[in-house]
């Protein structure tokens, strides 16, 4: 199932990306998220110590100030960490503060049945997903009906199998014409906006699709960060397109409802134009779980300039800030010394609950 190029994804394309293709954002080099903040936390006086298989530990003024397991740090409590690894139950939080999310069923791996009935009964096309698995794997758009539903189901059951936290839970949720907006949330502020825009090619009426295609991955490589996320073009990555087919000339064909960039999508950085209101939602949504100090938030609208049709999706306190750094389009946002001062401040009052005060710093990236 594709998107009409006017409903939002296509006039987002149209107005917001296209204009600026052949400009697209040059990075030849990139950084890791971790690499950006341990960078950040020496020049403000930590020392890391690392532990193979264990992770690192972050000592300031000879005392332990914190820590790391991947890109998961010490300002996320295990009460959010546990919270984010599951949609569905991030959904109870969100639920439970009078937050929008998507209408939806969760159903185990053994109620195959109970979710081919739900499919079957609904009046609005769905989104069938793993409760637990991340970038889009195993993630089917436009299910219409019980036909077809098998193999779908069990893309799905098998990429939350992977995680190590799953029993293979399976989401079945109303699917909304809209777009992905990731917002990144630290301490209480959000620090930056991006829609991420899904696959798709824009015809000359002489190259099939699998051409374009390449074209366009090609034209991508300029950006270190788009290179290192190109995926294979398959029947699978286009959602069942025929590769082979041959768009007209200027017409805009939407290939995947997918926002993952390891699946094709481009990173475009709204931070300074989407509205208010729709920030506010996504800072909600993280004060929601507590504990969830630093962590991306995924929100779904139709208009950028309001929520009023907005839900929110989930949160991820593991995401990369590449997307924010080496956007395809629009600003880069440096973020992680603000994730480094949250530590910081956060060593500075441990042992002093009853004290607040201010960060008196603002050291530049």
């Amino acid at each position: 199932m594709h998107a009409a190029p006017e409903g939002p994804v296509g006039t987002f394309i149209t107005e917001q990306v296209l204009p600026f293709w052949d400009e697209l954002n040059e990075f030849p080099l990139v950084r890791s998220h971790m690499r950006f903040v341990l960078s950040q936390l020496e020049r403000r006086g930590f020392s890391v110590t690392g532990f193979r298989n264990i992770g690192r530990v972050f000592m300031h003024s000879n005392r332990v100030a914190g820590g790391s397991f991947g890109r998961l740090t010490t300002l996320v409590s295990d009460q959010a960490a546990e919270a984010a690894e599951s949609k569905w139950l991030s959904r109870q939080y969100f639920t439970a503060a009078g937050l929008p999310v998507p209408t939806g069923e969760l159903f185990t791996r053994d109620q195959y049945d109970d979710a081919a009935r739900y499919a079957s009964s609904a009046t609005v096309p769905l989104v069938l997903k793993s409760d637990h698995a991340r970038h889009a794997q195993g993630m089917t758009f436009g299910i219409t009906g019980a036909e077809s539903f098998q193999q779908p189901w069990e893309a799905a059951v098998h990429a939350g199998q992977e995680h190590a936290h799953s029993e293979g839970e399976v989401l079945l949720e109303e699917f909304l014409e809209a777009l992905t907006v990731r917002f990144f949330i630290i301490g209480s502020a959000p620090r930056a906006a991006t829609v991420r825009v899904p696959l798709f090619v824009v015809g000359d009426g002489r190259r099939s699709i699998r051409a374009l295609l390449q074209a366009s991955f090609d034209h991508r490589r300029r950006n270190r960060a788009l290179e290192l996320s190109i995926p294979e073009i398959t029947e699978e990555l286009v959602e069942g397109a025929d590769l082979n087919a041959v768009p007209a000339r200027d017409e805009l064909r939407i290939l995947s409802r997918a926002p993952a960039v390891l699946r094709g999508a481009l990173p475009v950085d709204v931070t300074e134009t989407i509205s208010q209101d729709l920030t506010q939602l996504a800072v909600d949504a993280a004060a929601a779980i507590p504990g969830l100090t630093v962590t991306a938030v995924d929100v779904l609208t139709p208009d950028l300039d309001s929520a009023d049709e907005a839900v929110v999706l989930d949160v991820d306190p593991r995401a990369s800030l590449r997307m924010h750094r080496y956007p395809a389009v629009g600003t880069r946002r440096l973020l992680p010394g603000a994730i480094a001062d949250q530590i910081r401040l956060r060593a500075r009052f441990a042992d002093r609950p009853r004290e607040t005060g201010l960060l008196d710093w603002d050291e530049p990236e």
